[in-house]
């Protein structure tokens, strides 16, 4: 007889078994009694969770739930389950003896003696860390893709009406302010044309939104201080807010010069800075700031490494609530009332920022305030001098 055959003729079921289980390294096999204590512990179960078999023999299997799940009864509800059914079988987070945690698929399944009483628990487990996160990462691009799609047709569609209804606004506009030239004052008369001019005019800063929105417009890019252009036009947004609204700014001694485009980037800040009044029916404070800030590639989405100024606008209105934060920047989306705004604000801020070469975020909390901040392009030495 050859010697594997003695070998395997020498092994009993048993023995086959776990020899077996000794061998497997990518998954966590073992052991429970009928309460949950673990009596075995294979090679597997300890490069996945930490414990040799020394240290965990005998501690009860929850030890490696949460405590968020360990307070609901999640272990106790996996063995009744399996009990109950004859396997049970879930994800979810699992903890490591250094206590970081895993995404681990889990498989119980319950053990009879041959009269069919139940002698304990045969566990399995998975890490699916990796997979999940990349299961994640693709939803995240799916999302951005569907997203970036969905406004570049909004963009689009926007910028086509947009166009032919800014043409017609300055005809009428136009015809309007030679009949008032032309025509005596009329106590009757005169407060008409002017309530049809005033309405031409939002009709024309609509259309003027709805083509920065869809970045139709020519933009002229320079190099700014930014503490200059927010001083340059304090008294015009203080006189905007009202006089329950205080206004405030906070920059450092020494910051970067952005590339921007002026007078766009003014008009972002007075919408930002109408928002905050809106949002503060009772008066508060508006806060102005920026910082310098260096972003690598995979520190934020959607946005190059390199040298970035975050211009922050800040209030303590009422805040959002995170179904209002997410839909905040779309298009046409507003919370206020029925022509009280247009919901082209933040669409603007958002496609300005972006055609600047930086990013719109929206931070906010439910009576918490909000926080817009605009990421622009730090402006190199050369170009500040060449602005100059």
């Amino acid at each position: 007889m050859k010697t594997n055959d003695r070998f395997e003729a020498s092994l009993t079921d048993e023995g086959r078994y776990r020899l077996l289980i000794e061998a497997v390294t990518d998954y966590a096999i073992y052991m429970l009694d009928p309460k949950g204590i673990i009596t075995s512990w294979n090679p597997g179960a300890e490069r996945l969770k930490g414990y040799a078999a020394s240290e965990i023999v005998g501690s009860h299997f929850s030890k490696f739930y949460t405590d968020e799940d360990r307070k609901t009864g999640m272990p106790e509800r996996a063995l009744l389950n399996a009990l109950t059914h004859g396997r049970h079988a879930g994800e979810g987070w699992r903890v490591r003896k250094d206590g970081s945690r895993f995404w681990a698929d889990v498989m119980v399944d319950p053990i009879r003696s041959p009269t069919g009483e139940i002698v304990g628990y045969a566990k399995i487990t998975r890490d699916l860390t990796e997979r999940r996160e990349a299961q994640l990462a693709l939803e995240r691009t799916r999302e951005v893709l569907y997203q970036a799609q969905k406004m570049e047709a909004i963009g689009q569609l926007t910028g086509g009406v947009a166009h032919d209804f800014n043409n017609l606004l300055m005809a009428i506009l136009g015809s309007l302010e030679l009949v008032r030239k032309r025509l005596p004052d009329d106590p009757k008369i005169t407060p008409l044309i002017q309530n049809a001019i005033r309405g031409a005019q939002r009709g024309a800063t609509l259309t003027q939104r709805m083509l920065a929105f869809a970045r139709r417009q020519e933009l002229e890019i320079q190099a700014l201080d930014l503490k200059v252009l927010v001083g340059d036009i304090g008294d015009l947004m203080q006189s905007s807010l009202g006089p329950m609204v205080t206004l405030e700014t906070r920059f450092p001694p020494t910051l970067s010069a952005v590339r921007a485009d002026a007078n766009q980037l003014e008009m972002a800040l007075l919408n930002l800075a109408v928002n905050s009044r809106d949002a503060m029916p009772s008066g508060g404070s508006v806060t102005i700031s920026a910082r310098d800030e260096t972003v690598t590639d995979d520190k934020a989405s959607g946005i190059r490494g390199g040298q970035y100024v975050c211009l922050s606008v800040t209030d303590t209105g009422e805040g959002m609530d995170e179904t209002t934060l997410a839909r905040a920047a779309e298009p046409f989306f507003t919370t206020k009332g029925v022509g009280k705004g247009t919901g082209l604000g933040l669409s603007m801020v958002h496609g300005l920022a972006e055609q600047f070469g930086g990013r719109f975020v929206l931070k906010s909390k439910p009576h918490g305030g909000t926080t817009a901040e605009i990421w622009l392009p730090a402006a190199s030495a050369a170009a500040m001098g060449a602005a100059d």
